[in-house]
């Protein structure tokens, strides 16, 4: 996956910017997008309807199938990817996401519901931390940490953009206050050994209509 993907997936960042993007793809309300682990990685995605009934995407984790589907749509591709095996006994887990270990997920839900360019205000401190981490600079926890810090400094951008240079300096200002924060991490913490921490697991989004 490369490894800011790699990061993000273990930050649970990704989940984060999935939420926002089924909020603006879907124009579901935040408060009715859920994240659930799924260490199976089979479930990707699951919508809940109000009779009660839920229809899941299901798939083995595999990149060919998201891509082909980008490029053919609206046509399937057909063998793009290995279907699920419904042959072989297995077992499919869930379990509610702990958003003190992985507040990332909240933080974008925050960051949406605020509006304005604090979504993308999120997205830059969040490339800035990370590009630090890979860097050596920061340990791991610090990348949320950072991304917390500048979205909590942030207020002045959760006002609609009136042109894309807005956004842009929205995204100028979040990597300038996240540098200033790695900057004094680093300074305080250049004899400390950096430990990334727990890796993250897959997660499912869910959407309830």
């Amino acid at each position: 996956m490369g490894p800011m993907n790699t990061l993000n997936s273990a930050s649970l960042v990704n989940k984060g910017l999935e939420v926002i993007e089924t909020h603006l793809l879907f124009g579901i309300p935040y408060d009715r997008i859920d994240v659930v682990v799924h260490p199976q990685s089979i479930i990707h995605s699951m919508v809940t309807f109000i009779d009660g009934s839920t229809i899941a995407q299901a798939s083995p984790p595999d990149m060919k199938l998201p891509i082909s589907l980008a490029l053919g749509w609206p046509r399937r591709v057909s063998g793009a990817a290995a279907a699920c095996d419904f042959h072989t006994a297995s077992s499919w887990e869930f379990e509610p996401l702990d958003t003190d270990v992985f507040p990332a997920v909240e933080l974008a839900r925050q960051a949406g519901v605020a509006g304005g360019c604090m979504t993308a205000v999120y997205n830059a401190a969040n490339e800035e931390a990370a590009a630090a981490f890979l860097a050596g600079r920061i340990g791991f926890p610090a990348i949320v940490g950072i991304i917390a810090d500048v979205l909590h400094a942030a207020d002045q951008w959760a006002v609609e953009p009136a042109t894309v240079d807005d956004v842009l300096d929205a995204q100028r200002w979040a990597r300038e206050r996240a540098q200033r924060a790695v900057s004094g991490m680093a300074s305080v913490a250049i004899a400390s050994t950096a430990k990334p921490g727990a890796a993250g697991r897959h997660a499912s989004t869910l959407e309830r209509s």
